[in-house]
Formats: structure tokens, sequence, C-alpha cells
């Protein structure tokens, strides 16, 4: 039996890029400094998207049902502005009216601009997914903020009981894989509290 969901849900990917194989694609946008190309150059939201597509799948959510609207915050290239680009890619999304942003990333260290774009978008109702961080005690940001639901792979090492954990080799799937549990409960409070 198919859960019953809203007409459309948009996701807000806070990654890479865009995969070429991005589907359902309704906006993208780079916040790289001197870069507009949003095309996934790094690999890492290619292989996000991957797991996200294949987890919709599994939970039965229709493709047809979802919008990814994409902010390109990473690049191979050593970025000494990546803390703003997070910052100014989660603002777009939430601007952008995505009900969840998938972030499947983390920074080591409380950042001023994130915290407020992060509480912006919370204030507005967007549910935010975020890395817990890969193999490290305490929470990574955006993460740790208050309203944000963290999420990590089996193999990371927190012990936070507000973490929650999903069966992924790493802390990126896990985000995707949660995206997808979350819009097949319909956003239900019990799949929140599990």
């Amino acid at each position: 039996m198919l859960p019953i969901l809203p007409r459309l849900w948009k996701i807000g990917v806070l990654d890479s890029g865009i995969a070429p194989s991005a589907v359902f694609l309704s906006a993208s946008r780079s916040f790289l400094p001197n870069d507009h190309n949003t095309t996934d150059e790094l690999g890492h939201a290619t292989i996000c998207l991957r797991a996200l597509d294949g987890a919709l799948g599994m939970y039965g959510v229709p493709h047809a049902r979802v919008r990814l609207v994409c902010a390109k915050v990473l690049s191979s290239v050593p970025d000494t502005d990546s803390t703003r680009s997070v910052s100014r890619g989660l603002l777009w999304l939430a601007m952008m009216g995505v009900d969840v942003i998938a972030a499947p990333l983390s920074v080591r260290y409380d950042c001023p601009w994130i915290r407020r774009a992060v509480h912006y978008a919370t204030s507005r109702g967007v549910r935010i997914v975020a890395a817990a961080g890969a193999r490290q005690a305490q929470l990574a940001f955006p993460a740790a903020y208050p309203g944000v639901i963290a999420v990590q792979g089996y193999d990371g090492a927190s012990q936070d009981p507000t973490v929650h954990r999903e069966v992924a080799c790493d802390d990126s799937r896990a985000v995707m894989y949660y995206v997808a549990g979350l819009l097949a409960s319909n956003g239900a409070a019990d799949y929140l509290a599990r």
C-alpha cells in the first residue's frame, strides 16, 4: 500500500551540485565563489542522490511526487569561504519553499552564518536533516543546531542519544535514507521519534 503523500514534496539538497541523472529537478544554483556551474564535479551529490533515489523506491514514494532543489556548496577545490557558501545555500533553499533540506555534509565548528540560516529555515517550518559527523564523538554542524535532525550511519562514533541511526555505510547516505523515510511517513511525528 502506497503512503498518502501531499501533492508534491520539494526536497532541498545542500551538496556538491546536481547529478546528471537528477530527473525531477525544480531549480539549482551554485553558491561557490566564481562558479556558476551547478553540475556535480566532486561526485558526492551524485552518490547521495543515487541513495535518495533508491530509498524513495524502497519506501514506495512515487518519484513524480518529488522535486529537487539543489544548492551547490561543496567543491573539489579547497574553499576558505565554505561556511558562507553553506549558509547562503541553506537560506536560498528555505526561500525556495522546500519542505525538507537534506544536508549530507558537516562542518566541524560552530559558525554564526550557518546558525542564522538554520534558524531562518526552521522558524519557517522547513525540516533540516543533516549528517551527524562521520567518526566524531561530538555532533558536527549544522546537525548540532536546535531543530536540526542529526543522522548517522552505523559506522559513526557518536553516542548522542538524539542522533538517529540509519543502516548506511556513511552519514551522507544515511541522511538521504532518513529523508526518504520522512517523506514515506508523510512527515509523521512517529517517524521522527523512532
